[in-house]
């Protein structure tokens, strides 16, 4: 997946377009002609979305660009596509990244995963889950699909779809009416309490089943265990969840993990699930829209990035500054994006390959790859990494922080006159506080680990008892689709056939359906049946359990997914491939 930094067809010199079209110029010329574009939208009419692989100096110096230069807050990075993950966090503990060490998990009693494919999207993450379960923790899954994970689970549950904020609620329901709260830190090291605990009388455990599908002795069960363990965690991607109901859960999640007391306690505590290579690192150093660096609020707030492309369509960004085309990739929104930023008076994009974005694009500057940069990344505990060039450059591409540099001289501004990385983690270091301590001459032989600051006292959050009133599904879709996947099944025959040198796996999907929902669709077990989604079809032989009515799930193996990146004709295919997300669909009998 990742010797696409190995690929030959790079993008090697810059491209301004001249008579719509596209042609190879000096970096002068085409440093001249940014600046001479950008002079003109220095009034709130710009917006730069940094990439999810761009090291922390290269997004402060997004975000300072955006915001000193360009004098705007619509500064995001691309990977931020779900920030009510975490915006709830800095309020109720004191911070908006994991509370705890990811070693720290080796040691806890009960792991609670929710809503997350760690495996693949966190890897080093699980590596000491696994462990920990080896040595006879608890795993607690809470997810609609079947992922890796699920198969170390001492309990995998399966709620119904955005379900989850109300099973949390019946579980912390539940640890109070068996009296396992740990009402000392509850109420001596915490606010809110008493509010809290009166709020969770609607979340009667007939109500919380009948809106999960989860039986109350299944709810009363996940409480005990939780709660009677010496150190219980909770990681948290929400990666099934709709948008509005992700605050929800996130502040229950809290409310679970201070109610037992596990909050700043060694290898309990919370982590949520970040995608991309350098979220935390971005939101650190400010490359967010409410943020500034150190995490201190902005005056006033810039565009989300769901925001963007009806922005531009509307006049409201008219030059929109891309580094790297990674936006909405295999979503419903990536076609809507393309066609609506191309209202926009000027697009400029860094890019190491061709992609459809820069082929739309007025300006393309090539932008130097991970391998080929020194810089600093931070990862979901704050252990912060350092980066050095593994290849030297195959064109004439540069560093995203060195090119922002340039044109903001151009435009007249000294606040990016950096002259080394370093340079740019100097000023870092002096403006994030959990930076402070960071000594950048010994990255490289031990590295750092900035400590969270959490709140002396946490605050608990009142929770309502909701019933989601929205559907993923339509008339043409009814269905919800949970595609899950695996590294290894034992359960079932598999083969493999080679080709070319190539080998491909062979075996027959298995998918899951409702026995009812089988039987109003005269479906019996073994069937050969279809899922048909809005950009795919499945084929496979039906398994009738107790999966919900309304849902179909499949569980692929990883090997297919390896299959599909060496078929691929992208040059970069991991950052293009489809998470496991659900998705509406109808199922035929064939």
């Amino acid at each position: 997946g990742l010797d696409f930094v190995n690929n030959k067809n790079r993008l090697k010199k810059p491209m301004v377009r001249k008579n719509s079209i596209l042609e190879e110029v000096t970096w002068p010329e085409a440093l001249d002609f940014v600046a001479g574009k950008l002079e003109h939208h220095q009034d709130g009419d710009y917006a730069l979305i940094a990439s999810a692989r761009g090291t922390n100096e290269d997004n402060f110096a997004a975000q300072k660009f955006a915001r000193r230069v360009m004098k705007s807050n619509n500064i995001n990075v691309s990977s931020n596509s779900r920030p009510k993950l975490v915006n709830s966090l800095q309020n109720l503990i004191g911070t908006d990244c994991a509370s705890n060490k990811i070693w720290e998990l080796l040691d806890s009693q009960v792991i609670l995963l929710v809503s997350a494919n760690i495996t693949e999207e966190q890897n080093v993450v699980s590596v000491p889950i696994k462990q920990a379960v080896a040595k006879g923790a608890n795993l607690i899954v809470i997810d609609q699909r079947e992922t890796e994970l699920t198969r170390y689970a001492t309990k995998w549950i399966r709620p119904l779809i955005n379900s989850e904020s109300v099973l949390i609620g019946g579980i912390l329901r539940s640890i109070i009416d068996q009296s396992l709260e740990d009402h000392d830190f509850a109420t001596e090291k915490c606010e809110g309490y008493d509010k809290f605990r009166n709020s969770l009388w609607d979340f009667d455990l007939v109500k919380v089943s009948a809106q999960t599908g989860i039986s109350q002795e299944e709810i009363r069960e996940m409480a005990q265990i939780f709660a009677n363990a010496g150190a219980s965690s909770i990681l948290y991607g929400l990666e099934t969840i709709s948008d509005s109901h992700i605050n929800d859960t996130v502040e229950s999640l809290v409310n679970l993990s201070l109610i037992t007391g596990n909050l700043g306690k060694k290898s309990g505590g919370i982590y949520p699930l970040f995608s991309g290579a350098n979220q935390q690192g971005s939101r650190d150093v400010g490359c967010v829209p409410n943020l500034l660096p150190g995490h201190r609020p902005t005056a006033s707030q810039g565009i989300d990035l769901m925001e963007i492309s009806e922005a531009c369509s509307s006049g409201a960004i008219k030059a929109l500054h891309l580094i790297g085309d990674e936006l909405f990739h295999n979503t419903p929104n990536r076609s809507e994006f393309l066609d609506k930023i191309k209202a926009t008076d000027l697009l400029i994009v860094h890019e190491s390959f061709a992609s459809e974005v820069t082929e739309i694009a007025d300006v393309v500057l090539p932008s130097a790859l991970f391998s080929e940069k020194t810089g600093t990344y931070t990862n979901m505990e704050g252990r912060i990494h350092r980066l050095r060039p593994a290849i030297g450059p195959i064109g004439d591409e540069d560093e995203d922080w060195r090119i922002l540099s340039q044109i903001a001289a151009r435009l007249g501004s000294d606040d990016l006159s950096y002259s080394s990385s370093d340079d740019v983690l100097t000023e870092i270091t002096n403006e994030v506080e959990t930076y402070k301590t960071l000594q950048i001459n010994s990255l490289d032989s031990r590295g750092h680990i900035r400590n969270p600051i959490l709140n002396s006292s946490y605050v608990f959050s009142p929770i309502e008892f909701t019933q989601s009133k929205e559907t993923l599904v339509n008339d043409q879709y009814p269905m919800v689709f949970a595609p899950g996947r695996v590294l290894f099944d034992a359960d079932r025959d598999a083969g493999i056939v080679t080709e070319n040198d190539l080998n491909t796996i062979t075996r027959r999907e298995v998918i899951e359906m409702n026995e009812e929902d089988a039987k109003e669709a005269g479906i019996s077990e073994g069937d050969v049946i279809k899922i048909l989604g809005e950009e795919f079809e499945l084929t496979g032989n039906a398994h009738l359990n107790g999966l919900h009515s309304g849902m179909v799930a499949t569980t692929a193996l990883f090997g297919t997914l390896i299959e599909s990146l060496n078929s691929s004709s992208e040059p970069d295919p991991m950052a293009k491939t489809a998470g496991l997300r659900l998705c509406k669909v109808r199922v035929e009998k064939v």
